[in-house]
């Protein structure tokens, strides 16, 4: 028995060096068979990294995903050039012009997971999508040209666009399709075009370009001479929090506490946390045995709410406690984001994401030795 106790004290005055501040009550009256020591002490955990938005939904590595000078981030990628040409008949049937095009297709290659798929349910908003839409055409009047964008995923046509009229007059001429018109000049209202990424096909298609004479312009050109009408796009999609927005963060917490040994009640994870994404975060705190596997019987409550404000600093303390003792090798925080109406059109942006510090494990009611044991 005396080699015991001699063992299971040195032990606590290992703790004790460790950096923890230790009140020290002993219940001598229960000397023969229990004690509890370190009442109250505080273990410092090491801060992680923070984590970052681009690193939780992989929005960095690819070439048709960039920032703006604010940081904020889109897609962006330019359709090659598509050239027509264009030899006028001797007599136009409905105005219609024949041409030599040929369908035209772009493709993404990789494609990062929440805009390939639902599989973290981000569900990204694209609705305020630009296309820079250029018409040049060397026929000297006044024509219009009509066409048909496709998305295509897995070779299977996604959606179908229709954009009808665009007028070349006799030089250059450029569009800018939106889903939100802006009213600038030159803006095409296409209804759901930010829907035309989301999620990001395989393919952006050209599928059809059909030229047409304006009234009263075939008498300006010259019948059987050959023409050029050139076709060129960019796409500009800023990716924005929609309402529908959730992912989780997982953030390992690297103590070494070698809490597996020793039998406690509650442990109290105290400290702060910054969070810069504009969305609110539910929290949820468990605790793994040494092989990595969670500890089912370990429950985790937070007396002050679980919940982490969008874009502000808040106080941490998160409770673990159990039926029995409580007995663990680490701690897990999990951080689930949800968003709401009032966030939508909110930008993703290179700055957001989570910071945790000054992070320290509470043993408010100390640790139960059994001297019997």
């Amino acid at each position: 028995m005396k080699k015991a106790v001699f063992i299971i004290l040195c032990g606590v005055l290992m703790l004790s060096v460790s950096g923890c501040k230790v009140d020290s009550l002993y219940d001598f009256d229960k000397l023969d068979t229990e004690m509890t020591v370190m009442k109250g002490a505080t273990f410092p955990v090491p801060s992680p990294d923070p984590i970052y938005l681009k690193d939780i939904i992989q929005l960095e590595g690819y070439d048709y995903i960039t920032t703006d000078g604010g940081g904020n981030y889109a897609i962006h990628f330019s359709v090659p050039e598509v050239r027509m040409e264009v030899t006028i008949p001797n007599a136009i049937e409905g105005n219609r012009v024949p041409t030599d095009f040929v369908p035209t297709t772009y493709s993404f290659g990789s494609v990062p997971d929440f805009l390939s798929s639902d599989e973290q349910n981000v569900v990204p908003d694209l609705s305020q999508m630009q296309v820079l839409l250029n018409l040049q055409s060397d026929i000297p009047a006044d024509f219009s040209v009509s066409g048909t964008i496709q998305t295509l995923k897995a070779g299977a046509v996604q959606r179908t666009y229709q954009v009808d009229n665009l007028l070349i007059p006799n030089g250059v001429r450029q569009y800018r399709l939106q889903e939100h018109p802006d009213g600038s000049a030159n803006t095409v209202e296409v209804p759901q075009l930010g829907k035309l990424l989301s999620p990001i096909p395989d393919e952006f298609k050209i599928s059809a370009l059909d030229v047409f004479a304006e009234p009263d312009q075939f008498a300006l050109v010259h019948p059987g001479r050959q023409h050029t009408i050139i076709c060129s796009a960019s796409v500009w999609a800023p990716i924005a929090f929609s309402e529908n927005t959730r992912f989780k963060v997982t953030v390992p917490l690297a103590a070494d506490l070698n809490l597996e040994q020793i039998g406690l009640k509650k442990a109290v994870l105290n400290g702060l946390v910054e969070n810069t994404v504009p969305l609110d975060f539910t929290m949820d705190l468990y605790a793994l045995d040494s092989n990595g596997k969670r500890i089912e019987s370990i429950r985790f409550s937070q007396p002050d709410g679980s919940r982490i404000a969008g874009l502000c600093t808040s106080g941490l303390s998160l409770e673990l406690t159990t039926d029995g003792d409580l007995r663990f090798a680490s701690l897990v925080l999990e951080l689930t984001a949800s968003s709401n109406p009032a966030l939508a059109g909110v930008f993703f942006n290179v700055n957001q994401g989570i910071t945790l510090r000054d992070l320290v494990l509470e043993l408010p009611d100390g640790i139960l030795i059994k001297l019997d044991e």
